[in-house]
């Protein structure tokens, strides 16, 4: 079986644009030809993947969520749902009779498979025992679904610290993270760091019970479960980061499995 990912530019800035890049990269390693399909104008790719460009003849192809519609007249399609459907694009999608549903994480579907891997580079984000001197926050997507006003602390944004380690360092120094942006990265990256994500905005219900549990809080009454799944949020992310080749593998054999039906 061949894949195409039907996926924007790599930038290591978007969540989605990242998992759809090293999907294809996996599936190559794993032993599955695959290619990345890029819908925009800029054809960029991360060097450090396997993700040729361009489109194999008579292959699965994998669109995110966001498109709704089948672009390549592919007739066999997986829709992976790198959130829930309708979310950004405010349209659902037109799906094919026999398009196979895959969501990222059971909390985007719960009625379908799941494949999910927390991008999380645990070399850089980590609690080192730092001293916490301040506290931060970050806006996000969160502009998306209300005001956001800043906060009397340090700030930081989607270019700001400009590398992941600077990042990391000040996460370290920071007690909690005000985040309004309840499906971003950044609040991981900050409880491997030892900071309390406190979310100002709710989040999608169903969060709370999906792969990492519910590291985060939303009022102070909160603090000693979020502290509890934080200690043990490292190691719950190594082991589902070390698994992903062996579920991505069983996830090709239940999508070949239905295409033969």
């Amino acid at each position: 079986m061949k894949f195409t990912i039907y996926a924007p530019s790599y930038n290591d800035k978007s969540g989605g644009a990242w998992v759809l890049h090293f999907l294809c990269d996996q599936l190559n390693k794993i032993g599955y030809e695959s290619k990345i399909f890029i819908y925009e104008a800029s054809q960029i790719v991360n060097p450090e993947f396997n993700t040729p460009i361009g489109y194999l003849e008579e292959s699965v192809v994998i669109y995110p969520e966001i498109i709704v519609n089948n672009p390549l007249n592919a007739t066999k399609v997986v829709r992976y749902l790198l959130n829930k459907e309708g979310a950004l694009q405010k349209r659902m999608i037109n799906w094919g009779k026999t398009d196979y549903p895959l969501a990222f994480s059971k909390a985007y579907r719960a009625d379908c498979e799941s494949l999910f891997y927390p991008n999380c580079d645990l070399s850089i984000f980590y609690d080192n025992g730092s001293e916490r001197t301040q506290n931060a926050f970050y806006i996000g997507k969160g502009y998306l679904t209300g005001d956001c006003p800043k906060l009397d602390c340090f700030e930081i944004t989607r270019t700001f610290p400009s590398t992941k380690q600077e990042l990391a360092e000040a996460l370290r120094r920071s007690k909690i993270l005000f985040s309004y942006d309840a499906l971003s990265a950044t609040n991981t990256d900050a409880a491997l760091c030892g900071c309390l994500p406190y979310l100002l905005q709710k989040p999608m219900p169903g969060l709370e019970n999906a792969e990492l549990g519910k590291y985060w809080v939303e009022s102070t009454d909160e603090v000693d479960q979020a502290l509890e799944q934080m200690s043990t949020l490292y190691e719950r992310i190594q082991v589902l980061q070390q698994s992903f080749p062996e579920r991505l593998a069983d996830q090709v054999k239940k999508i070949e499995k239905h295409f033969a039906l």
